[in-house]
């Protein structure tokens, strides 16, 4: 299924990764985000850690309480597997 909204994407990775905790409320209050300030942002394309390029569903997020202040941020997952994912420069580095 493609995800076209947070409500979507957040039913199919609560299906796909039931074990997993991503999108619990208290997950997301001990690290200061709520789904009521995500915002879906679509699909781009990435590379993972290995250089691979990755389909990702992309979020933004409110992190209230950051150690480098409150901020946006953006979260990103897998379209195929919903894992968390980091993306990765042309060099290897985190971006």
């Amino acid at each position: 299924m493609k995800c076209k909204n947070m409500d979507q994407l957040i039913t199919e990775y609560k299906r796909l990764r039931p074990q997993e905790h991503y999108f619990d409320r208290d997950t997301l209050a001990f690290f200061g985000e709520s789904i009521d300030t995500m915002k879906f942002l679509g699909v781009e394309t990435i590379r993972d850690r290995l250089g691979n390029k990755v389909e990702v569903y992309v979020i933004n997020r409110w992190q209230e309480g950051h150690p480098l202040g409150s901020r946006y941020s953006k979260a990103y997952f897998d379209t195929e597997t919903l894992e968390d994912l980091s993306p990765y420069s042309e060099s290897g580095e985190v971006l």
